[in-house]
């Protein structure tokens, strides 16, 4: 069998592509549900400025956590902007009876804002003090940065990083991953190229699929739509 083109990094000198599931958020942006927030409990002493420092850290090691989406020529391109200090509000509410009620309102309504794709941050935190030793961690994001099993790694990341600081240690990990998500949607379009045998493998079972549906003609000749998922994990008789 032929081997797939291992990874490699692409020149950050010009527009950078998109992978196939960004380009379907992007083209539904403004759609309801594509912001995406959670709540984090922390309970002890914290140091909120020490927080900052490692959300800052985490947003310089992860470039896809800075980056923004533009249209050029009509298509979605993504920018990758250079490293900034990272926000976190502080929002006290440890001194009013009903702290957690009232830090609830304001979670849902700052989770209701939405975001402009082509201006950062597309991700924001805010420090909720519930009381003393107890903080909740806000986090909000655009579904078009990562999804919800991203964040279980990045914030075990925030985590470590945290711990390390603490204690006066190195970080557990390097300043700066070497293959970022845009190397990984740039591969994706090359396997996926018009013409390849992955694209015409996909072509022909999406086509079947649709078909099979009465939504095209089994001699239907057009090209694979850029909506249409490029990675099929369901089996096939769930699609009917």
């Amino acid at each position: 069998t032929k081997r797939e083109p291992p990874l490699i990094r692409i020149p950050r000198n010009r527009h950078l592509p998109l992978s196939f599931s960004q380009e379907r958020t992007w083209r539904y942006a403004s759609a309801p549900g594509y912001t995406m927030s959670s709540v984090y409990r922390i309970s002890g002493p914290l140091d909120p400025n020490l927080l900052r420092e490692c959300i800052t850290f985490l947003f310089a090691r992860h470039e896809i956590l800075r980056t923004v989406f533009v249209s050029a020529g009509g298509q979605p391109v993504a920018s990758v902007q250079p490293p900034f200090p990272a926000s976190l509000p502080m929002i006290d509410v440890s001194g009013t009876q009903e702290s957690e009620a009232q830090a609830g309102i304001l979670v849902r309504q700052e989770a209701a804002r939405t975001f402009d794709l082509g201006k950062t941050p597309l991700l924001r935190f805010y420090l909720f003090k519930i009381r003393e030793n107890e903080h909740w961690l806000l986090r909000v994001h655009h579904h078009i940065l990562s999804d919800a099993g991203s964040w279980q790694f990045y914030f075990r990341e925030l985590a470590q990083l945290y711990a390390a600081k603490q204690e006066g240690r190195n970080p557990p990990f390097a300043a700066y991953e070497p293959f970022q998500y845009a190397d990984f949607a740039a591969r994706e379009r090359y396997l996926m190229r018009p013409g390849s045998q992955a694209y015409t493998s996909q072509l022909a079972w999406w086509l079947d699929c649709l078909a099979s549906n009465g939504l095209v003609g089994r001699d239907w000749e057009g090209e694979l739509p850029p909506f249409i998922p490029t990675n099929r994990t369901r089996d096939r008789k769930s699609t009917r």
